[in-house]
């Protein structure tokens, strides 16, 4: 009886030892545990444990609306053992992603992860599948207001347009040259010429050789997801930022002296598409950070910029 009784204690103590669990919210993940992984494929993430940098984010996320399959988001992992995987993220604000598949090979590959779930609030939120990967983040818009914005904190104070009636903003193109052409995004008030008060962004991507009669696999092709450089001063090769504050005043990330030492640029999504004519557009999702400089040199700071907008291909 006495071995019993020690065996028993030993057993009570095993168990509740294990049930133990640390909880966690750092980056955003809610307690109740992070992400869980499980398969026979061993792989680990090729971005890192810190920010997923090569994550592509698909997909609209409005508050109250529920996540369908088009909402996904792309990872890179490299894989050092094939099988099967099953990888999931904790619940953050109503939404959560999962994957699973099998790896028939090693080296780079990528996992989809597709989003369930219904967006509590709009906001910033990071998500973390398995328990080792590398974080995304997630921008839920709020409910009712477009899914073409920008999102821009100038000098610390943060300054988000939607494109829809009740702002009173709208989406725009523009292009620029005669065969090689560069190609603009805009969202700016709908009323000309621009009220005091409001604001007017635009994002140019050039250049596009024979633009002027690139087929639609070019021009998507164009703005591909990925990391792009800065125009130079009043260069047309590269991205350039134009941004009309509240008094009226225009800054432009290609005005000299156009230093972008700490700037970056990247698409994180692409989708083509038709819009209300028929004509061929690419949605563009982008998050940057970057100077931008008025006539005398002066500049503002942008930082964690986000874009959603559409390009037309003329």
């Amino acid at each position: 009886m006495k071995f019993q009784s020690i065996l028993i204690l030993l057993l009570t103590i095993c168990f509740f030892t294990a049930c133990e669990k640390e909880l966690s919210v750092e980056n955003g993940l809610l307690p109740g545990g992070g992400g869980s992984s499980g398969g026979t494929a061993v792989y680990t993430f090729a971005d890192g444990t810190g920010s997923c940098t090569g994550a592509i984010v698909s997909g609209s996320y409005t508050a109250g609306t529920a996540l369908t399959a088009a909402n996904t988001v792309s990872l890179r992992v490299n894989v050092s053992t094939p099988g099967s995987y099953t990888l999931t993220s904790a619940t953050v604000n109503g939404v959560s992603f999962s994957a699973s598949g099998t790896f028939a090979g090693t080296g780079l590959q990528t996992i989809i992860l597709t989003g369930s779930g219904i967006p509590l609030a709009a906001g910033d939120y990071n998500y973390q599948p398995g328990s080792s990967g590398c974080t995304f983040t997630i921008t839920v818009n709020e409910s009712g207001s477009s899914d073409y914005y920008f999102d821009i904190t100038v000098d610390g104070v943060r300054i988000t347009r939607y494109a829809n009636i009740t702002a009173a903003y709208e989406t725009g193109y523009g292009v620029y040259g005669e065969e090689d052409l560069s190609f603009g995004s805009i969202i700016s008030p709908a009323a000309e010429p621009l009220p005091l008060g409001s604001n007017y962004f635009e994002i140019v991507k050039g250049v596009l050789p024979g633009g002027n009669t690139a087929s639609n696999e070019t021009f998507k092709n164009f703005l591909n997801p990925g990391t792009y450089p800065y125009a130079a001063v009043d260069a047309d090769q590269g991205i350039n930022i134009v941004y009309t504050d509240i008094n009226g005043k225009t800054w432009q990330s290609n005005a000299a002296p156009a230093t972008q030492t700490d700037g970056s640029f990247t698409i994180t999504s692409s989708v083509e598409g038709t819009d209300g004519a028929g004509d061929f557009i690419v949605k563009v999702k982008a998050t940057f950070n970057c100077r931008l400089y008025d006539d005398s040199g002066n500049f503002i700071t942008i930082t964690n910029g986000k874009y959603s907008g559409i390009f037309q291909k003329f």
